[in-house]
């Protein structure tokens, strides 16, 4: 992300500020999901060609048709997925040529008093309030060494798109990686 830059300057007692904009991104990718939904439970279509249909509902015994997972899980399945790719797509340009798989455990409490309307009267929960713990643990296998390990998961935390948007919204996502241990 471009930080701007902010110039002051005094001329004759009068003060012009401007503000230089980011760079304009190099590269940019655009998606589309279309969504059909009833209820506690809708069906997306995703990719302009309809290439994949997702279905998202709630539990049966919420009130939904069980027939996939919830919203918050599919978000969880999103940063755990985006922080496997990010991080595939680093070792591969660091040249390591055996990384992964990843083993990736991924868990977080969520307060639901908003989405039920228990919230204080005052425009509701920030997202913090909403996502009160996620961890995002990782048994990483391949030719790498823990100094390693811990790099890329450096470089993924700048990089991982998925978890920029949490950190823009406050919530911490922490969790360890670690080399996988094989039993002999």
């Amino acid at each position: 992300m471009g930080s701007k830059q902010t110039k002051t300057a005094t001329i004759n007692e009068v003060t012009a500020t401007t503000t230089t904009p980011p760079p304009k991104p190099k590269h940019i990718a655009e998606f589309e999901i279309e969504a059909l939904g009833a209820g506690f439970h809708t069906d997306c279509t995703v990719g302009k060609t309809g290439d994949f249909t997702v279905k998202v509902a709630e539990p049966k015994e919420k009130g939904g048709s069980g027939e996939g997972p919830n919203p918050m899980e599919y978000l969880l399945v999103s940063l755990t997925t985006c922080h496997q790719e990010t991080a595939s797509l680093i070792a591969m340009e660091r040249g390591i040529e055996k990384w992964g798989p990843i083993k990736f455990k991924t868990e977080f409490e969520l307060n639901t008093d908003g989405f039920l309307g228990l919230h204080n009267d005052d425009g509701g929960l920030t997202a913090p309030q909403v996502f009160r713990r996620v961890v995002l643990n990782a048994d990483v296998d391949g030719d790498v060494d823990q100094a390693t390990i811990d790099d890329i998961l450096f470089a993924v935390k700048q990089r991982c798109p998925v978890r920029s948007l949490f950190q823009a919204a406050g919530v911490q996502v922490e969790g360890k990686w670690q080399k996988k241990i094989d039993c002999v």
